[in-house]
């Protein structure tokens, strides 16, 4: 699993505040729920799964020891949703440092739900991904697997995920829901605004990356990376070739 979705759910899990990556945000610190409603009121499909899905308040411990190998256990569920538990180490728990993640999707769904469990399989923390993306809101528990605090990382973003779904498909004729030719998906704040940036295969050498405002949709920049499997896809990179684009005068050439 990408670590970066574990990244978001201990910082929601051990603080109830937003993450940041230096002037690089991810998600929203915001505390105004007015705000987030309106923000993302655009995003009914994501909502709509979440308010559906059925957190797993207890992680099965002794089930995943019976069945792992080198720390993963992958199997389908009743629901016919395929699933990746895993077990790793960090301050999660402040005896051992051990926690779990359960990861499930539906088969070919780009939709990913993720649950954190602490070291004796106590529900910590759940959120829902698309790609690189945490989409709608990180829930953390507290020891009764009861919500505790929630984060709508959707908030910055007044161009919402639906949005962006139905202006690739309109403007470019690309399912990004279906995934074909998509290498990844992100988005991601600064002190600029909001940023969303798409990585496109084209062939077995390159990668188109665009970046688009997080506000309007707008395109902004576009840059090629030299390698399917492999492109620069940071946050910083495309954002400070975005940059670096206006400084030396080429931006919108």
């Amino acid at each position: 699993m990408d670590k970066w979705y574990v990244y978001i759910l201990l910082t929601v899990c051990l603080s109830g505040y937003g993450q940041a990556r230096g002037n690089v945000q991810g998600g929203s610190s915001k505390s105004d729920t007015a705000v987030r409603k309106v923000d993302t009121v655009k995003n009914t499909n994501i909502m709509r799964w979440q308010k559906k899905y059925k957190v797993i308040k207890h992680f099965d411990i002794n089930a995943f020891e019976r069945n792992q190998k080198k720390w993963i256990y992958e199997f389908t569920d009743n629901n016919g949703m395929t699933v990746q538990q895993e077990k790793s180490y960090d301050d999660i728990d402040a005896k051992t440092g051990l926690y779990y993640i359960d990861s499930r999707s539906y088969p070919y769904s780009n939709y990913i739900h993720v649950c954190l469990y602490d070291g004796i399989g106590r529900i910590k923390g759940y959120n829902m991904t698309f790609y690189s993306i945490v989409v709608g809101k990180v829930y953390r528990y507290d020891i009764n697997g009861q919500v505790v605090h929630e984060e709508d990382m959707d908030a910055p973003y007044k161009f919402s995920l639906e949005d962006l779904i139905l202006k690739m498909k309109k403007e470019y004729g690309i399912d990004i829901e279906k995934g074909k030719n998509i290498r990844d998906i992100n988005r991601f704040t600064t002190d600029r605004g909001s940023f969303y940036a798409i990585s496109i295969i084209l062939d077995d050498s390159k990668c188109d990356i665009y970046l688009f405002n997080g506000d309007d949709g707008k395109i902004l920049f576009k840059t090629r990376e030299e390698s399917e499997w492999y492109p620069d896809m940071s946050d910083e990179n495309v954002y400070d070739k975005y940059l670096r684009s206006i400084r030396s005068g080429n931006y919108g050439k």
